[in-house]
């Protein structure tokens, strides 16, 4: 049996499996190359039971955990009112609720939207941080989005659609921006760039789907 990874990528890309990681000379205690690369590059990425690194061990910092917080509450108060037009399956219909982007199916092509429509509603401290803005991710005719702020050290990511990528991700995804584009990246099989948030960007990939 195995369990998902929920690990930690500190700024200059370096991940963190435990809670005593040393970064000082770059040594990842505990922790295998294959390990490292199983979870930047296997899909959805997973860790055996009987490894040397406890599942119990991975945290959250104390930032990302801060801005969790808020976007759970975000999500109580405003997850079956904030509604938007559907850019996925028309099936799925006209208008789709924050609360249905739980459901990867739904969510698909709607991250530009979602975090439009979340920017207009909450104010700067809403998750926590400050300079509440929109990150993108570009390339290969992918284009991703969602909402990113600046917590403490580094900006977080807040992102209620990345569910279409893999409906076992959390809901919402927050982490380090670093550690939301290697995990994109990973479920796409694409390399992606940060890239100049424009809502042409998902028009386009809307096209082409």
């Amino acid at each position: 049996m195995s369990k998902r990874l929920a690990p930690y990528m500190h700024a200059n890309g370096t991940a963190c499996w435990t809670r005593n990681c040393s970064l000082g000379n770059g040594v990842l205690p505990g922790v295998t190359d294959a390990q490292l690369h199983a979870f930047l590059h296997e899909t959805p990425p997973t860790l055996n039971e009987d490894s040397a690194v406890p599942v119990s061990s991975f945290l959250l910092t104390r930032a990302a955990k801060r801005v969790l917080a808020h976007a759970e509450e975000f999500l109580d108060y405003c997850g079956n009112e904030l509604e938007f037009a559907n850019h996925s399956d028309p099936d799925h219909g006209d208008y789709l609720l924050l609360a249905d982007m739980a459901d990867g199916n739904k969510a698909r092509n709607n991250c530009w939207i979602v975090s439009s429509e979340i920017l207009e509603t909450s104010s700067s401290g809403e998750f926590g941080g400050d300079d509440p803005q929109i990150v993108a991710l570009g390339g290969d005719g992918e284009f991703h989005a969602a909402v990113t702020s600046w917590v403490e050290d580094d900006y977080y990511v807040v992102d209620f659609t990345a569910r279409q990528f893999d409906q076992d991700l959390p809901f919402p995804l927050v982490t380090d921006q670093n550690t939301w584009k290697a995990l994109i990246e990973a479920r796409t099989g694409r390399t992606l760039n940060f890239t100049q948030a424009d809502a042409g960007d998902q028009d386009e990939v809307d096209e082409e789907d």
